[in-house]
């Protein structure tokens, strides 16, 4: 588990990580494992909407600036994880 990812999560902070050789600002609302069996982050990109983000893909991971909580259409336990270790 990433201690940085749930801390996010509990204390609505985004994050900024590098993905595919591109920086991202998320809000991260929830993070475990997915159906396929990957350590995954489901959160809303600044600018560009919902993903799912796959933490074998992610670059250092690094606590930003403060959000107001759950994206319009964010549902709780989302379907798609297996496993969930945090959750808006």
């Amino acid at each position: 588990m990433n201690q940085t990812i749930i801390d996010a999560i509990e204390n609505q902070n985004t994050l900024i990580f590098n993905y595919h050789n591109e920086q991202r600002t998320v809000e991260p609302h929830c993070y475990g494992v997915d159906n396929d069996g990957d350590p995954s982050l489901r959160a809303f990109q600044i600018g560009k909407g919902w993903r799912m983000f796959h933490l074998a893909d992610m670059g250092p991971i690094h606590i930003g600036d403060a959000f107001r909580g759950a994206r319009p259409n964010y549902r709780r336990n989302d379907k798609a994880m297996a496993q969930i270790y945090a959750q808006l």
